[in-house]
């Protein structure tokens, strides 16, 4: 529950979807002039800037609302909203990214999961310079989109600009009609729960609740909340989701209006309390940055990922008398901590830059807290002849291997630590690993082996060094139940038998 000044009908923070809808209809209900004073009014009343009197007299809502010179602000006629309302309701037509403008360029925050954007290999911060050969660069937000959207099944060639990459990249898309999932979860291992939010919808909150209560009727003890390319929504889903962390009376965020006033939203009702790592990166903007920027600042939780992509204004969605809408930008917002998010985004406790080790440091991190080790939990690190054992150092014959991205280790150690039995046949030259009543047997520099009996592909095969044998950790470690646990930034293995 939420305790706040609820002034406006609907906030959003949203970027532009690229949805299949046609291109502004000002003329006919733009020039109405109850219309035009509608607008004008709202314009005047609550944009996040005063504004001259030559602006709010413009003889068309196109005039009016370019001059204020906001990529955020936008009228819908009576279609265009309704297109509106169902991309942020998780279901539309196009190449599934969402864009805003920064400058002259026109900039992807976050390719949508599962779409023609994010199968191609579009990624947050790629400038579109060109749609279809055409030049785009210095063209406003609205006209971009009104390039790239079209009907399922078309063509779109989209020419961008990577950062640190040299040269220009195209990608051709084929448009789709695109159903978001709103919300993933599932129960990993060790009583620990997941959930991916995808996108803050208008049921957001309420689908977040109903996993959380599945999850818990599951036994979960700790929570990982994944909000990676989670480019925003619902300011008021945003909030109901943010309080289910918070104890009653915290303040969830601060909206600064025209004004300069800043209205403070609490929490009204206790706190979730239960260990929680957030997974952000650079396509995690607006709602989502809120949520983590709370979490982070009411110390109710950690942050794990690279730094978010930045966005702090706020969107009101006023439905007009036509059927239409008007969304403008109405204020700006900091943190409980009043962190600055526009433009700089936030810096993750923990920063890893790894997809995957991500997850890993989000689980470390979790069973450490909960204590989730056992007694002869094994750490190795790839750049030390040193292992841990339970709480004891133990000397290696050598360090860890890294072949093609996969962990061969010391097959003595390994063996021993997981209360097995190793032997080498000279004659065969194989060497086989007992343990549990399981057999691996490998040969060396053949991408072959057999488990109990039956022949597996390897994909990366053991090796013979120096007359030490090194075995592949993943198959060993699957084979005889260990779950593993590589963090590619640190080098660091858990093993936990």
């Amino acid at each position: 529950m939420l305790k706040r000044n609820s002034r406006f009908i609907s906030i959003l923070l949203v970027f532009i979807l690229l949805f299949s809808w046609p291109l502004a209809a000002w003329a006919t209900e733009a020039d109405n002039p109850e219309l035009l004073q509608e607008v004008s009014r709202l314009i005047a009343k609550y944009f996040i800037r005063p504004v001259d009197e030559s602006i709010l007299t413009k003889t068309t809502i196109k005039d009016m609302v370019d001059s204020l010179n906001d990529p955020y602000t936008a009228y819908y006629t009576q279609e265009e909203y309704k297109s509106f309302r169902d991309s942020t309701e998780g279901v539309f037509g196009g190449v599934g990214i969402r864009v805003e403008q920064i400058g002259d360029y026109v900039v992807v925050v976050a390719p949508l999961k599962g779409t023609p954007a994010q199968k191609a290999g579009l990624v947050s911060g790629d400038k579109v310079l060109a749609v279809d050969g055409e030049n785009v660069v210095g063209k406003g937000l609205e006209y971009v989109v009104s390039k790239i959207k079209g009907q399922a099944g078309t063509r779109v060639v989209l020419t961008v600009e990577r950062e640190e990459q040299p040269g220009l990249l195209e990608f051709t898309l084929i448009r789709e009609n695109i159903q978001i999932e709103v919300i993933e979860y599932d129960m990993l291992d060790e009583n620990l729960g997941y959930i991916r939010l995808n996108t803050f919808s208008r049921t957001a909150g309420k689908e977040f609740r109903k996993a959380l209560t599945d999850l818990k009727a599951q036994g979960m003890e700790g929570l990982i909340f994944d909000l990676r390319d989670n480019p925003g929504g619902y300011l008021n889903s945003a909030l109901d989701i943010a309080a289910d962390f918070a104890d009653k009376g915290e303040t969830l965020l601060y909206v600064i209006g025209r004004d300069g006033l800043k209205d403070e939203t609490q929490s009204l009702s206790d706190a979730l309390n239960i260990p929680t790592v957030v997974l952000v990166n650079g396509g995690s903007a607006s709602a989502s940055e809120i949520v983590a920027g709370a979490i982070q600042d009411l110390g109710k939780g950690v942050l794990v990922g690279t730094k978010t992509f930045g966005k702090a204004s706020v969107q009101t969605v006023f439905e007009l008398s036509n059927g239409g809408a008007l969304k403008l930008t109405t204020a700006k917002y900091l943190t409980p901590g009043e962190q600055v998010i526009n433009g700089i985004g936030l810096t993750p406790d923990y920063i890893v830059e790894d997809i995957e080790a991500q997850l890993d440091k989000a689980l470390s991190i979790l069973k450490e807290q909960l204590d989730i080790t056992s007694p002869q939990a094994i750490v190795l690190n790839i750049n030390s002849p040193v292992a841990i054992v339970g709480a004891k150092e133990v000397a290696l014959d050598t360090k860890p291997l890294l072949q093609n991205g996969r962990l061969l280790v010391p097959g003595r150690f390994l063996a021993q630590a997981l209360e097995g039995q190793i032997t080498w046949d000279k004659g065969t030259q194989t060497v086989t690993i007992l343990s549990g009543g399981r057999t691996i047997t490998l040969v060396p520099d053949e991408n072959r082996g057999l488990v109990d009996g039956a022949e597996l592909k390897l994909e990366v095969p053991a090796r013979l060094v120096a007359g030490r044998i090194y075995v592949p950790l993943r198959l060993v470690c699957e084979t005889f139940k260990a779950e593993v646990y590589f963090n590619q930034a640190s080098g660091q293995v858990q093993i936990l038998p």
